[in-house]
């Protein structure tokens, strides 16, 4: 009977430190938030076409890519695997 007692108190305190400490990173996470999005909202009104008249004159095209020279050579160790000498 006193074990169930200990461990009910236990998980008691446990999930109410949980609580307590989500709430202290929600409330600051929060307000971070609403000024961060108010702050995007402004520039965004201020200046809507800004980076697609960047991308018409630049000569960058971003993503990722693989070096064929990389591909060849894992293709090389692929079948040197696949047939044993």
């Amino acid at each position: 009977m006193m074990y169930r007692i200990l461990v009910t108190a236990l998980t008691l305190m446990c999930g109410f430190f949980a609580l307590i400490f989500s709430l202290l990173l929600a409330i600051p996470l929060t307000i971070a938030a609403l000024i961060t999005g108010k702050r995007l909202e402004t520039q965004l009104k201020r200046r809507p076409f800004h980076q697609a008249q960047n991308n018409e004159n630049s000569e960058i095209i971003e993503g990722e890519f693989e070096e064929v020279s990389c591909r060849e050579e894992h293709s090389d160790r692929q079948s040197d695997e696949d047939h044993p000498r």
